[in-house]
């Protein structure tokens, strides 16, 4: 059974928003394009099921043919009010829809990418995905009494750079987000870069390193530790 049904169409973008009350979880589907005009609309639904405080939030974008960067700083917004009403675990539905996680496991394995199966290759995507949205997550759950704000973002063809900070009581952060395109003209994001440290280089500098003396075999038991 499901109540609470809104459909509000927006400047070439739909949102249709339900709580799903057996299970106290909102629902939020996006169609169409999220821009400078339509963000403050999707930004206007997300807030109200944070104070209803529903169990769960999950957004879908999977119908969303263009996110600029508003797009980005208005769900970036979201998992800082996940943060505060305890929906950390909704919200990281947005890092597995939004996020390449197969091109950021590629990428974080460099070379030994290729040297690996398709089963372990799926294997190792599956680990990664878990510690990214725990790594992500975590730093974005260690700034309070935030507010985020875009800065530029630089387009070249089929990659983007998106640039964002985060403004607290005393301090500023600069997260930059770097995105790419493929052949369904879907903006992913492919690495993350947190105060000037990238995550994808950093992790691959830490797997090259666990690689050179260990087995890949010893590299997944530990991943799947953490």
């Amino acid at each position: 059974m499901q109540s609470d049904v809104s459909l509000q169409p927006f400047r070439a973008c739909k949102i249709i928003s339900q709580i799903t009350l057996e299970e106290n979880n909102a629902l939020v589907k996006v169609e169409g394009e999220i821009d400078m005009f339509t963000s403050p609309n999707l930004r206007d639904t997300l807030l109200p099921f944070f104070k209803k405080k529903v169990q769960g939030i999950i957004v879908d974008l999977t119908q969303v043919s263009f996110m600029d960067s508003s797009g980005i700083a208005t769900l970036v917004e979201g998992l800082q009010w996940s943060k505060k009403e305890n929906s950390r675990e909704a919200l990281g539905k947005i890092v597995e829809e939004r996020f390449d996680l197969k091109k950021m496991s590629q990428l974080s394995l460099a070379r030994h990418w290729k040297e690996r199966t398709e089963s372990e290759k799926q294997e190792f995507v599956d680990l990664f995905c878990r510690l990214l949205k725990d790594t992500y997550l975590s730093k974005m759950e260690g700034y309070t009494d935030e507010k985020v704000i875009f800065l530029k973002e630089r387009i070249k063809k089929k990659k983007a750079q998106i640039d964002t900070k985060i403004i607290t009581q005393t301090v500023e952060i600069p997260i930059n987000y770097r995105m790419f395109t493929k052949k369904d003209n879907q903006w992913r994001v492919y690495d993350v870069v947190i105060e000037g440290v990238s995550l994808i280089a950093n992790y691959r500098s830490q797997f090259n390193k666990m690689l050179e003396k260990d087995s890949f075999e010893d590299l997944m038991d530990k991943l799947k530790k953490k």
